[in-house]
């Protein structure tokens, strides 16, 4: 039984005199009919303990009715504990965000605190916007990182390899990420031991780029050995786009302690047509 309930911040609470109790959300709404919801709903704020509702409430509703109601309550996933205050640097909003992955805000909370990713980049595309979004989303950015973040303009570019083999040597997940170009590519996330590994990504590649393949085996042997610049659109509002986007699902990895949707899955954007697709192995 819950000590001192709130509403799930991911609610807005309207109470409508002799209609009902209304929790609306970005994508569902609930209606809680009865007078007790009534009575009961301003004081769910995390103040309040059930103790001092139950004493609020005598001669208008039973002890057992009220635990009866916050039971079915806490059951159907309308309120939680308030077992810590929000932290000040977490916004309601924020909660709310959390909150639809069934996390929540201390869990959250701890897990960014506790979570330090490294960004590295490998060809063209600057490493501190993307430093600066995390930052804003209270995520440790250290030099070595729990986890690590590689930016790229190709995901064939020159150093890839080594950093693979290192991340394969040191066992430490990372992800992959290209904010430039028409198509924006975010992922996959590489994870030694339980998916496959950037070599085995860059092979399909190779194998899709067969021109590529041919100009790189004819160049001069002392031409710069670098990935053919092909990603070369590029507004600085799409570049945002894509490193906002990418800082999205880092900090959805860090706080959800897992990714499902990219581990091994690379995630594209185009950015004329706005479509999005997940291509799986």
């Amino acid at each position: 039984m819950l000590n001192k309930p709130i509403f799930k911040p991911c609610f807005h609470i309207e109470d409508v005199e002799s209609v009902g109790v209304f929790l609306l959300s970005e994508s569902e709404y609930f209606v809680l009919n009865g007078d007790l919801y009534e009575k009961l709903a301003p004081l769910i704020d995390g103040e309040h303990s059930v103790e001092d509702m139950v004493n609020l409430l005598q001669g208008q509703a039973s002890t057992a009715e009220i635990y009866y109601t916050l039971m079915l309550m806490e059951k159907k996933g309308y309120i939680v504990e308030n077992d810590h205050p929000m932290p000040s640097n977490m916004p309601s909003e924020v909660a709310a965000f959390w909150n639809f992955l069934n996390v929540d805000h201390t869990t959250a909370t701890s897990r960014l605190q506790s979570t330090k990713v490294s960004v590295t980049s490998f060809g063209t595309v600057p490493t501190q916007p993307l430093i600066t979004i995390l930052e804003s989303l209270n995520i440790q950015v250290a030099e070595d990182g729990d986890i690590a973040v590689v930016l790229t303009d190709d995901y064939l570019q020159v150093g890839l390899d080594r950093f693979n083999h290192k991340a394969l040597q040191s066992q430490r997940p990372w992800m992959l990420v290209k904010p430039v170009g028409k198509m924006i590519w975010i992922g996959p996330i590489f994870e030694p031991g339980k998916t496959g590994c950037w070599e085995c990504l860059a092979q399909r590649l190779r194998a899709n780029r067969p021109v590529e393949d041919f100009l790189r085996k004819h160049r001069q042997p002392n031409s710069i050995s670098t990935a053919f610049p092909t990603s070369r659109s590029l507004l600085p509002s799409t570049l945002h786009t894509g490193l906002n986007l990418a800082a999205t699902e880092i900090a959805k990895w860090i706080v959800q302690g897992d990714h499902p949707s990219l581990k091994g899955t690379l995630l594209t954007f185009d950015t004329i047509s706005l479509e999005t697709k997940n291509h799986s192995r």
